[in-house]
């Protein structure tokens, strides 16, 4: 959390806010395996990689958006393991967290690359982090329990 702070807004007091998405998308996702290998799932194959799209998505919409993604995300919780996802599902989802974090942090970030000024867009570096993670670490406890039950 600390680190992401300071990196936002380091680089919004330099005037670089684009470029800072890719290293605060990288912090997200690094989260996020440490998550999945807390609770004892990988990250790496497709099927987790979808799950993890769709978190992120998730945790990022908003209203009734929300609500229909965080019941997708709940019933891929229960399903995964019975269904077959194809690299075009992955594709179709990475267009769809794209758009839900474009919307939303775009302009955060275009007001992090006017220097000093910038500095006020990469406050909110912490706090989508914050946002996304709790979300995330919330799912893979509630997935962590779900498998206990399974195997009970």
């Amino acid at each position: 959390m600390a680190v992401t702070c300071a990196e936002g807004i380091g680089l919004g007091a330099l005037g670089i806010g684009l470029p800072d998405i890719v290293i605060f998308i990288g912090f997200i996702l690094r989260g996020i395996y440490e998550t999945a290998l807390h609770y004892g799932f990988t990250y790496d194959t497709p099927e987790e990689k979808l799950l993890i799209l769709k978190m992120m998505e998730a945790s990022m919409s908003q209203g009734e958006e929300w609500i229909k993604t965080n019941n997708e995300v709940d019933m891929f919780l229960v399903k995964s393991k019975n269904t077959e996802h194809t690299e075009a599902d992955l594709f179709l989802q990475i267009g769809k967290t794209a758009d839900v974090f474009a919307l939303d942090m775009l302009l955060a970030k275009f007001i992090q690359g006017l220097p000093l000024i910038g500095i006020l867009g990469g406050i909110g570096n912490p706090v989508y982090y914050s946002k996304i993670m709790r979300y995330v670490q919330l799912k893979y406890h509630k997935r962590y329990l779900l498998e206990i039950l399974k195997n009970k």
